[in-house]
């Protein structure tokens, strides 16, 4: 008995889904994206770049602290110093608050820019065995019945099936796909105010521990807190120690200056953008599946917490 066309194309295509099925299913599709093909390319660059992002912040980070180190051993030896010129110590005092206070504020946002980075190298393993492992073997699945099977389900299997396929490849590249962007957003637009303010509060941070000292200590060993000492020391004994206290403010505000723009680059960079991805993908998925994904979100959220002010009202 001769099959007709129709048959063999479509036990062609049925051989084909199989293939794809078993591939998805031993993993083989990854092994081939992390070692074989150009796909490679994708997952290397977005690993170089989450791996670079991380040390970045770490680095940042600790040149920030650096400079808080500095501040803090300044307003300890402040307290030794204060009796021989009150004045001058609460001035300096109210100099030295606000960067405290800003350097506070940058170590939250480093802890979620680093929190952020670790959870994209978290996702983009799991997203590595959910887009084809499972996903893309569950649509070949769906796909294959609908084709043998179309009249036996009120949906349509192959329209399910396309789109689990296309799910299964958004998951699979969205975290991948989006360090790139963002590597090249940074490549563009953020990378030079990061290295500007970066190497300018390294520069502060010397300046400051440098500034006024008077040597090493008695036995010759040199140490940041008698450079601290050294200083109001020198600010006590000098006249223009008005000016001095100048000098000090201008670089503070400096430094808070760039504090400022390395807070605002690590939160485009590693919070932002994330999200602004997500929502272009909740945007996606809720247009493809035929439902309004960010509406639905929202009005569940609103329902929940109009369901907890009732029952704080009630109670």
């Amino acid at each position: 008995m001769r099959l007709s066309h129709a048959m063999l194309k479509k036990i062609a295509l049925s051989v084909l889904i199989v293939i794809i099925a078993v591939t998805a299913f031993f993993g083989w599709f990854n092994r081939m994206t992390i070692e074989k093909t150009f796909l490679n390319r994708i997952d290397r660059s977005a690993n170089a770049y989450l791996d670079r992002t991380m040390k970045k912040a770490l680095v940042t980070f600790a040149i920030v602290r650096g400079l808080n180190a500095v501040i803090s051993v300044i307003q300890d030896s402040d307290i030794a110093v204060s009796p021989a010129g009150v004045g001058v110590t609460v001035a300096v005092g109210e100099v030295l608050d606000p960067i405290n206070d800003i350097i506070e504020r940058f170590s939250w946002v480093m802890l979620a820019s680093t929190t952020s980075l670790g959870i994209q190298k978290i996702l983009m393993n799991i997203a590595i065995w959910l887009g084809f492992r499972v996903l893309l073997c569950t649509a070949m699945v769906v796909l294959l019945i609908g084709l043998w099977f179309p009249r036996h389900f009120r949906f349509d299997m192959k329209a399910a099936g396309f789109k689990l396929i296309l799910l299964s490849v958004l998951i699979r590249f969205c975290i991948p796909l989006t360090a790139i962007a963002t590597d090249r957003i940074d490549i563009l637009f953020l990378n030079k105010s990061y290295q500007k303010a970066a190497e300018t509060l390294e520069k502060v941070s010397v300046e400051i521990e440098a500034d006024e000292e008077k040597g090493t200590t008695a036995d010759g060993e040199s140490g940041i807190a008698q450079k601290a000492k050294s200083f109001f020391d020198g600010i006590k004994n000098a006249i223009n120690a008005e000016e001095k206290i100048r000098i000090l403010k201008e670089k503070i505000t400096n430094a808070i200056g760039y504090i400022i723009d390395l807070i605002v680059v690590f939160i485009l960079q590693t919070i932002l953008i994330p999200l602004l991805v997500l929502w272009l993908l909740l945007r996606f998925f809720g247009d493809l599946f035929g439902t309004n994904l960010v509406r639905k979100l929202g009005s569940a959220f609103h329902r929940s917490g109009s369901n907890k002010a009732a029952e704080q009202g009630m109670t």
